[in-house]
């Protein structure tokens, strides 16, 4: 998914403070897990490291995980630091860059960010690390579904990801696992690349060719409707016909 660069969080700061909002889908979760458990080839070293944190603790428990989140977090670094240096291709960011908020596109304004599957997991245990308990957060929830998996392959070299999902709710809705605004972003995105994206405006022509552009088609939004249709705070609103 394209990603407006700056978000509505970072937009006011300084351009070297921008970053974009991230959206993770449940899905895009469990191939996480999938993509760590296969660089644990080895499941008994996985059970080694991943059982004394979690055996004998009901973790749909949210006063379990609290309690226990600190040494899920020390068992969780030490499979993902071992294996820091085999880190593949995980999710495609493409970034479009604004003059900050307004609708207009910058002259170099589109470009592509990879996160590998390892600096993904930052995104998530970034927040967890600043949690001081209470309620179970997303990314938290986020972060339990990850262990259950993989604690599910190291016993039986499978992984029941649906009824992970589905047990490990926390009594949220699971059509989102979490977000992450700009100010999370930042900080690995940040390079020349984000000051200065690699394709210009010049080039949009070439990417879409022979008038496609007529058959875009964009998100119908009431805020952009009301934004765009201007006569509706004037104070001499036209009466429009019937479609």
């Amino acid at each position: 998914k394209l990603t407006a660069l700056p978000d509505n969080a970072t937009c006011q700061l300084d351009e070297t403070g921008w970053g974009s909002e991230l959206v993770i889908r449940p899905d895009t979760i469990v191939y996480l897990a999938c993509l760590i458990a296969d660089k644990l080839p080895d499941r008994d070293e996985l059970r080694d490291c991943l059982f004394p944190a979690t055996r004998d603790i009901d973790l749909t428990v949210a006063v379990n995980v609290n309690k226990h989140l600190n040494r899920l977090l020390t068992a969780f670094e030490e499979i993902v630091s071992y294996r820091i240096k085999h880190q593949k291709p995980y999710v495609l960011q493409p970034v479009w860059k604004t003059c900050g908020k307004l609708a207009k596109l910058q002259n170099n304004c589109l470009d592509v960010f990879v996160w590998s599957e390892l600096a993904f997991t930052r995104l998530f245990v970034d927040k967890i690390k600043r949690h001081t308990g209470g309620d179970i957060s997303r990314s938290i929830r986020t972060f339990i579904w990850v262990i259950k998996m993989l604690e599910s392959y190291a016993d039986t070299g499978k992984m029941d990801h649906r009824a992970v999902l589905s047990k490990y709710n926390f009594g949220k809705q699971t059509d989102k696992a979490f977000a992450v605004n700009g100010r999370d972003t930042n900080k690995y995105l940040l390079c020349p690349r984000l000051l200065s994206p690699c394709v210009t405006q010049s080039e949009i022509k070439n990417i879409i060719r022979n008038g496609a552009q007529k058959f875009l088609s964009p998100e119908r939004r009431l805020d952009a409707l009301l934004f765009y249709t201007a006569d509706l705070f004037n104070g001499g609103a036209k009466q429009y016909a019937d479609c």
